[in-house]
């Protein structure tokens, strides 16, 4: 109800806000148009409103109403905890300030450079790399081991319990169980895989016995001292950093489709209203309502940071009331003197200025918006963190209407650029809009160098459509189905590959082998397992043996045709031969 009334609030005002660009008002002033009602973009959501995209309410009363605290208030009466959501959320709240500070102030696990959280009902806490995924000996730390089994034990999951909420398609979605395995390593995709050794230490949960490989990673300190599932994870790459801003900030699981039997261009577009965006889909739990109601904070950021616009001459955004006159809103100094412009000004006459770049220039000079300029800061100024927001095609645009091009090791610096914030389907788009922007003098050139950033999330993404957990892709197969990517986004926008004769074009036998899950599963074995027993049965082998192992592999890597006939009998106790003969069937085959 709150936050319905300040929507409703938002939206009253929507009739005197609008917002355009310099360029698009001084156009529509150019016509003789002087009523300012049907310009500019209505029904905006303010970034003033704190907007948590994401609820998953059935963890939260999963795990909340185990703590101690919880127990001890609601001892003496029949009420849930779950019917207490008032309580829930104020014990929470002192618990996320409590952790918040031993992180930064007592500095648990020495500096911290900087921080990010969102209230996510539940939350998840990361980059600490002090963790642990195994159960810990009973005798030796009676107290670590009821708080793993209580908190940080997934399961029971599989067999044991379809109705799981992770169960999909009879597996587990979060991978689980997870492999032993002696030592903590880092996969393919950058993430870290946690030493979880067959030790023998157990544990019984809801009658199911779970052993190491059902452990979710924690921090000893942190769960002694707050008796929570608080998840843990290690941070140190690119992949596993992409991926803890994306979960941090992505939307709600949702697909909506309309239909309209409007063929008629003419017919204007209805604008956009983000109000409505918000609502759709949208569940309140308790747990959020009272989170609201209480007015805590659902983003956490440190340090400061601050945003940076970039814009073309003329393109900054304006912003005006419906009735307002024209001529007053293109002569506000606020609309001639933007961030970007008075920065590029500055440059021209302070020969310091000229020493930073973009991003750099708010850690020596601070802008001061009642006076529309930069100045110098003080020495004992604090530091932030500058996040610099740029449409990387306009950019490019820009740059060349310039003559700074000179090849295109420039569109290969700026997808690589992009990558560090953007995700691969945002880059597969950016290779696209290059490509028919007809702007790449030589477009394979650009594609060779920069198809492993566009091509970043195709593993995954095949992992999660055929459930295969270890899928192995090979290097001309991820390449095809990046390509496809790429042409079915042209083809949106009435073009193809095939227009661009340099570039290579999807291979349709490759995709069908992509997408055939007999091949996959073929494909997808632990390479390391199945060369070490390889390696085993190779030297079990007797000379008789190794000479006709020889003489068939020599004609496999030589591709010499022949045809090889053995008359094995194989024998209970000593299956080698026999098992290494399929192997190498298996070898030829392929």
């Amino acid at each position: 109800m709150i936050e319905s009334e300040r929507l409703k609030y938002i939206r009253r005002q929507q009739a005197n806000l609008r917002s355009e660009t310099f360029e698009n008002l001084q156009k529509h002033k150019s016509k003789g148009k002087e009523v300012l009602t049907d310009t500019g973009k209505p029904v905006i959501l303010p970034s003033s409103l704190l907007v948590v995209q994401d609820s998953c309410n059935k963890i939260t009363s999963m795990q909340w109403p185990y703590w101690p605290e919880v127990k001890k208030f609601l001892k003496d009466s029949t009420i849930k905890a779950e019917e207490r959501p008032d309580i829930l959320c104020r014990l929470f709240k002192m618990k996320l300030d409590s952790i918040l500070k031993d992180l930064k102030d007592s500095k648990y696990f020495g500096e911290i450079n900087a921080g990010m959280s969102i209230t996510n009902f539940p939350p998840k806490i990361t980059q600490i790399p002090f963790i642990s995924a195994e159960i810990p000996d009973k005798k030796e730390d009676p107290e670590l081991y009821s708080l793993v089994t209580d908190y940080m034990i997934h399961g029971p999951y599989g067999n044991a319990n379809l109705n799981c909420p992770c169960m999909v398609d009879k597996r587990c979605s979060k991978n689980f169980p997870k492999k032993f395995t002696p030592h903590t390593t880092i996969d393919s995709s950058g993430f870290p895989v946690y030493r979880r050794r067959d030790s023998g230490h157990t544990v019984i949960k809801f009658g199911v016995k779970l052993d190491n490989r059902s452990v979710v990673p924690y921090n000893k300190r942190l769960l002694k001292r707050y008796q929570a599932h608080i998840n843990v994870e290690w941070c140190n790459r690119p992949g596993s950093v992409k991926y803890l801003f994306k979960y941090i900030n992505k939307g709600p699981d949702m697909a909506t489709t309309g239909v309209s039997g409007d063929t008629n261009p003419t017919i204007k577009e209805k604008p956009k209203d983000e109000m409505k965006e918000y609502y759709y889909c949208r569940y309140i739990s308790a747990c959020e309502a009272s989170w609201r109601i209480f007015s805590n904070e659902v983003h956490y950021r440190y340090p400061t940071v601050m945003r940076l616009p970039f814009h073309l001459p003329g393109q900054q955004n304006v912003v005006y009331g419906a009735y307002d006159d024209i001529d007053n809103v293109l002569s506000k100094p606020s609309v001639a003197f933007s961030i970007f412009v008075q920065w590029m000004k500055l440059n021209e006459i302070n020969e310091d200025a000229r020493k930073l770049t973009y991003v750099e220039f708010p850690s020596k000079f601070v802008w001061m918006l009642k006076d529309r300029c930069w100045q110098l800061k003080g020495l004992d100024h604090s530091r932030g963190y500058v996040q610099l927001t740029a449409n990387y095609s306009r950019l490019l645009e820009m740059l060349d209407a310039m003559g700074l091009l000179d090849d295109d090791n420039e569109y290969v610096e700026a997808i690589k650029e992009a990558s560090f914030e953007g995700h691969a389907g945002y880059l597969r788009a950016l290779f696209a809009t290059l490509l028919l922007s007809n702007t790449l003098s030589r477009p394979e050139f650009v594609w060779e160098k920069t198809w492993k950033y566009l091509a970043d999330d195709i593993v995954y993404r095949r992992k999660k459509e055929t459930n295969i957990s270890g899928l192995v892709l090979p290097e001309y197969q991820i390449k095809n189905l990046t390509l496809l990517k790429i042409e079915n986004y042209l083809i949106s926008n009435g073009s193809s590959l095939r227009r661009f004769l340099t570039m290579p074009y999807p291979n349709d036998d490759s995709l069908r082998d992509a997408t055939n899950r007999l091949i996959n599963e073929e494909l997808s074995h632990d390479v390391d397992e199945v060369q070490a027993e390889f390696n085993r049965l190779h030297q079990s082998l007797t000379d008789e043996q190794r000479a006709v192992f020889d003489e068939i592999m020599e004609a496999v890597v030589g591709r010499k045709e022949g045809l090889f006939l053995s008359m094995v009998t194989v024998e209970p106790e000593k299956p080698s031969y026999g098992r290494l003969w399929l192997q190498l069937f298996d070898v030829e085959r392929e």
